[in-house]
């Protein structure tokens, strides 16, 4: 993970190889770690982490009942990403107030549930929980809106799944215009550029 200084920071790795269209474009959002792949480069700078939520629409929670504890998702129907590389099983986190027994973050491994809808599109996903087809782990920053407006209900929401950092990037950080840069420290300043999750914490405005 990097997070680079309000001075500009350090000319880092990317985590993913920059598309033609991306290495002509002057910023870019990116996901998942800072690493070295190939030889492409880029500036990036952390801007927030985005967690998964679990969530479904009220009216197939009224239909088929709101889930107690992390077990009972296994008699509801999934709205699954198509990932080849998803492991065939459902993490969930669950991080206990300060001083209570047992570890924290808890943690629940399971078998995923039956998939209604399977899609490597978060948008689809999304329609998918709005309209009612099943549960849906969701990032943050696509369930927000949802959840705040009621078209969404969040499913066990004292669980959590994994995050992901989110990042923006640059080809280069030489020579970059002013505007570029102007345009970076507004959305460092908006998202935060910490690992805090600001579509969830109440503490970020």
């Amino acid at each position: 993970m990097v997070a680079a200084s309000s001075s500009g920071g350090d000319e880092v790795p990317a985590d993913v190889p920059i598309a033609a269209s991306a290495a002509n474009a002057a910023c870019s959002l990116k996901t998942g770690e800072v690493r070295k792949l190939g030889c492409m480069v880029c500036f990036a700078r952390q801007l927030a982490q985005s967690t998964f939520v679990l969530c479904a629409s009220p009216a197939y929670l009224n239909r088929r009942g709101r889930p107690g504890a992390p077990e009972e998702l296994l008699a509801h129907d999934g709205l699954l990403p198509a990932v080849s590389a998803l492991r065939r099983q459902l993490t969930l986190y669950r991080d206990d107030p300060v001083g209570s027994e047992g570890p924290s973050p808890r943690v629940v491994h399971l078998p995923l549930p039956r998939a209604a809808v399977s899609s490597a599109h978060i948008e689809f996903l999304l329609a998918g929980a709005i309209t009612g087809l099943g549960i849906a782990g969701l990032p943050s920053f696509a369930a927000s809106a949802c959840l705040r407006d009621g078209r969404l209900e969040r499913v066990l929401p004292q669980w959590r799944g994994g995050a992901l950092t989110l990042y923006a990037a640059m080809p280069t950080r030489r020579q970059v215009p002013l505007r570029t840069r102007l345009f970076f420290d507004f959305l460092v300043q908006t998202f935060g550029g910490s690992d805090r999750d600001p579509w969830l914490d109440p503490t970020v405005d």
